[in-house]
C-alpha cells in the first residue's frame, strides 16, 4: 500500500512539473488541493519544487516560499535544508544579506547541517550586498567544514572584489583557486580576463590568455569578446582587428567539427552550443566593424558587413544603414530580411533597390544640365592623364581648357559622377518630380 501511495504521489508531481513549466501555478497550486481532498500527502520534493518555481517566476517569490514553509506544516511533512536553502536563494539575489544570515542560523539552531548550497547561496548573497571580504571568510569556513567551492561560487568572489575596486585581491584569490587542479578550467580564466578588462589592464588579459592556452585551454568566443570589449573602451582600434583573424578561424573550426563524421557527439554538442551563443558572435562582429570604420578603412567595414550577414548574424540596421547601403544588392536583401521576418521584408529591399537605380538615372540625366557639354568628368579623366594635366597647370601656369573645364565642375556633381547615389534622398527626387512635370 505504501508503494501505491508512493506512486500516485509521483504522478502528481508529474502533472504538476507539467503545469509549473507551462507557467500555470494557480493550477499547480490547485493540485495540492486535490490531493488533500483524496487523501494522497505529498512528499518533500512536491514543495521544494514549488518553491523553487516561485522564486523564478513569481514577483513575491519570497512571501510564496515562506507560505509554503507553513503549508508543509499543514500537511505534516518535515522541513528539510534544502527547502531552507531555497529560502536563503532568495535572501540572496535581492540582496537581503541580514534576512539569509538570520535563516542561515536558525537552521543551525535546529540542528540542520549546511550544505553546499547553503554556502553558495550565502556568499552570492554577501557579494550581492557589496562585501566580499566577508565572502573570503565564508569561503574559509566553508573549506573547514570539507566542502569544495563551486567554479560559480569563486567566480562570484572575484567579481565581488573587482567590483569594490580590490583588483590585487581578486588577481590573488584567482591564483590560489587556479592552482587547485579541479578550478582550473575555461570559466575561471576568462572571470579573470574579465576582471582586468574592468580594470582597463589589457596586458593583464592578454598574459592571462597566454596562461590559459599554456594550460592548454583553447580560447572561445567569450574570451574574444572580452578582449574587444577593452579595445573598443581603450579605442584601440588597430588591436581590436587583429583579433579578426582569430575569430574567424575559431568559427572555422567549430563548424569543421560539426560536419567531420569523425568526432564525436560530445565534440559536436560543445560545438554547436558554441556556435549557438548569437549574442556574443554579434557583439564580435559588431566591434569589429566599428574598429574598421573608426580605424578609416571603410571598404574593411564593407566587407566585415557582408561577412556578418553571410554568416546568418543579426546587424543593428539602423547603425549599419550606411555600410549596407555601399554592399552588394543580395547582401542588402539578407540583411533587410533578417532585420524583418515579415513578408513585406523582400518587397521591401526590392522597392529600395529600385528606389537607389532610379535616383541615379535620375542624376546622370540632370548632369547635362549643371556641367558644360563636353566637359569631362574626374571619374572619366584617366589617373596618370590627369596628374599629367595639373603638373603642367601648376608649371607653366597657362590656360588649359580641358584642365579649366575640370576645376569648374562643381564638387556636388563631381561625387554624383562616382557614385550618384549618395545624392539620392527623398527630396531631391520630390523636386526633380515637380520640375519636370
Amino acid at each position: 500500500c505504501r508503494r501505491h501511495e508512493e506512486q500516485v504521489v509521483v504522478l502528481y508531481n508529474v502533472l504538476m512539473v507539467s503545469y509549473l513549466r507551462l507557467g500555470r501555478l494557480a493550477d499547480a497550486f490547485s493540485l495540492l488541493g486535490c490531493m488533500h481532498q483524496h487523501g494522497v500527502k505529498p512528499d518533500d520534493y512536491t514543495f521544494h519544487m514549488m518553491m523553487n518555481t516561485c522564486l523564478n517566476h513569481s514577483a513575491t517569490g519570497i512571501q510564496d516560499c515562506r507560505q509554503i514553509l507553513r503549508t508543509m506544516e499543514l500537511f505534516g511533512v518535515e522541513n528539510g535544508i534544502a527547502h531552507y536553502d531555497l529560502l536563503i536563494k532568495g535572501h540572496a539575489y535581492s540582496g537581503q544579506l541580514t534576512s539569509a544570515l538570520r535563516v542561515a542560523n536558525r537552521t543551525r539552531e535546529a540542528g540542520m547541517s549546511w550544505t553546499d548550497h547553503t554556502y553558495h547561496f550565502l556568499i552570492n548573497a554577501m557579494v550581492t550586498a557589496g562585501q566580499p571580504e566577508l565572502s573570503l571568510k565564508m569561503l574559509g569556513r566553508m573549506r573547514e567544514d570539507g566542502f569544495r567551492p563551486w567554479p560559480s561560487t569563486c567566480a562570484n568572489i572575484i567579481l565581488g572584489l573587482a567590483e569594490g575596486g580590490f583588483y590585487h585581491d581578486a588577481a590573488r584569490v584567482f591564483e590560489r583557486f587556479v592552482n587547485a587542479n579541479d578550478l582550473k578550467t575555461l570559466f575561471m580564466f576568462n572571470t579573470m580576463i574579465k576582471v582586468h578588462v574592468m580594470q582597463q589592464d589589457l596586458d593583464s588579459a592578454l598574459a592571462v590568455k597566454a596562461k590559459m592556452e599554456a594550460n592548454g585551454l583553447s580560447p572561445d568566443v567569450l574570451t574574444y569578446s572580452l578582449l574587444l570589449r577593452g579595445y573598443y573602451r581603450a579605442q584601440e582600434w588597430e588591436l581590436a582587428l587583429e583579433l579578426y583573424e582569430l575569430c574567424v578561424a575559431l568559427r572555422k573550426e567549430l563548424k569543421a567539427t560539426l560536419c567531420d563524421s569523425c568526432a564525436t557527439a560530445a565534440a559536436q554538442t560543445q560545438a554547436q552550443q558554441e556556435l549557438d551563443r548569437v549574442k556574443l558572435w554579434m557583439y564580435v562582429y559588431h566591434v569589429l566593424i566599428d574598429a574598421a570604420v573608426w580605424s578609416g578603412s571603410w571598404p574593411r567595414g564593407i566587407a566585415l558587413v557582408e561577412e556578418t550577414v553571410e554568416e546568418g548574424l543579426p546587424l543593428s540596421y539602423e547603425k549599419h544603414a550606411r555600410l549596407l547601403r555601399d554592399a552588394r544588392a543580395h547582401i542588402r536583401a539578407m540583411a533587410l530580411v533578417e532585420h524583418d521576418k515579415s513578408q513585406s521584408a523582400a518587397t521591401q529591399a526590392v522597392d529600395e533597390e529600385s528606389h537607389l537605380f532610379k535616383a541615379k538615372e535620375e542624376w546622370q540625366q540632370r548632369l547635362p544640365l549643371v556641367a558644360p557639354a563636353g566637359t569631362q568628368m574626374f571619374a572619366q579623366v584617366p589617373r596618370l592623364e590627369l596628374l599629367e594635366r595639373t603638373r603642367s597647370y601648376a608649371g607653366s601656369q597657362e590656360d588649359d581648357s580641358s584642365t579649366e573645364a575640370i576645376a569648374m565642375v562643381p564638387p556636388h556633381v563631381f561625387c554624383a559622377s562616382i557614385d550618384p547615389i549618395w545624392l539620392a534622398d527623398e527630396s531631391s527626387s520630390s523636386s526633380s518630380s515637380s520640375s519636370s512635370s
